[in-house]
């Protein structure tokens, strides 16, 4: 077993989501963007609780390139804050390699 990275954040759209998606495989720092059904998130913002549909995505990409996306991710979201959480995750490793084979890692 191998680590890669995982990055899971939220959009306001399926179309926000699949254009960032596009762009972060495009360029290799992810080797795969899985687009999840909506949800809905629950959240307090500017002083006030919001109940917002969201469309979750989830990013594979390896450890030493898992910052330079989530900076790209940051450059390219439609939200002011979006929230992108990174975690390690160990994966077989023929998953390992096929992430660091699709990626500029």
């Amino acid at each position: 077993m191998s680590d890669i990275a995982l990055l899971h954040t939220t959009f306001p759209d399926r179309e926000s989501a699949g254009t960032v998606a596009a762009a972060v495989v495009d360029a290799r720092l992810a080797a795969c963007a899985n687009i999840l059904s909506p949800c809905v998130s629950v959240y307090r913002w500017q002083g006030a609780i919001a109940n917002d549909p969201e469309v979750p995505v989830l990013f594979k990409t390896t450890i030493p390139i898992a910052k330079t996306l989530r900076d790209r991710i940051t450059e390219l979201h439609p939200y002011d804050v979006p929230v992108i959480e990174l975690w390690p995750v160990a994966v077989a490793q023929a998953v390992f390699d096929w992430a660091e084979r699709e990626t500029d890692a």
